[in-house]
Parts: structure tokens; C-alpha cells; sequence
């Protein structure tokens, strides 16, 4: 699930490495504030869902986190 899809560089490579593996990738873009589009994106999945990574990231979060640092 991504809000954003898959079609950069890094989602690629990542996608590549997956598939190396014997991974299957499918997008779905539920809005994750909606529990009803959570629901349709799983069962819509061909096949069940074993675990969920989240990868969000709060940079206020980090310990000497510097906003100036990133370009």
C-alpha cells in the first residue's frame, strides 16, 4: 500500500530485489484515515496478506535530527 505508488527509482530497485526473491508486488492506494478502503485493498489482495511493514517516518523524532542538513 502506498499513497504515492511505486514509479521512482528507489520503489524500483526495491521491487526488483522482491521479485529476486520470488516476491509478487501489488499497488493498492487505500486512504488509510478510512477503514472501509483498509477492508477493500485486503480483500482485493490475490492472495492473503501475511504481515504489514509501516514505513513512516517522523524526522522530529530523531535524536540530533537537523533540518539544515537535508538539501
Amino acid at each position: 500500500m502506498s499513497r504515492r505508488g511505486y514509479d521512482d527509482d528507489k520503489s524500483q530497485g526495491i521491487i526488483r530485489d522482491l521479485s529476486s526473491l520470488g516476491a509478487r508486488c501489488e499497488l493498492a492506494k487505500p486512504d488509510v484515515s478510512i477503514k472501509d478502503d483498509i477492508r477493500r485493498a485486503l480483500r482485493q489482495s490475490p492472495k492473503p496478506i501475511g504481515g504489514i511493514i509501516h514505513g513512516a517516518l517522523v524526522l522530529r523524532d530523531l535524536h540530533g535530527y537537523d533540518r539544515r542538513a537535508i538539501p
